[in-house]
């Protein structure tokens, strides 16, 4: 039987955190599952529920004052994301709605 159900969201360069994360909260009963983001896009689909329905989310990350730091990509793709580089609070928190929609 299952405590939770997690989803550990890998974001960028973390190395080994999110397996280590995902191997610990499963030996503590947790359903536990590994989401590497490979675009903003991923990242917007697993923060609205599209592609993330866990309990509990995870983000393994890093950032600065500005917010959750993207690796930088071709800009032929980046043209096509919903946001690049730096994912802000104001981007998630539009007008103090807890819903994630970027569009």
């Amino acid at each position: 039987m299952f405590v939770a159900t997690v989803d550990v969201v890998a974001i960028g360069e973390t190395r080994g955190e999110p397996y280590a994360l995902r191997s610990l909260l499963a030996e503590y009963g947790a359903d536990v599952r590994l989401l590497p983001v490979g675009s903003p896009s991923h990242l917007a689909g697993v923060l609205n529920g599209t592609l993330s329905r866990a309990d509990h989310l995870v983000l393994c990350c890093h950032g600065d004052e500005r917010g959750i730091l993207l690796d930088t990509l071709d800009p032929e793709i980046a043209r096509h994301q919903p946001f690049n580089e730096v994912l802000t609070p104001q981007r998630v928190f539009c007008e103090g709605s807890p819903n994630f929609n970027l569009s």
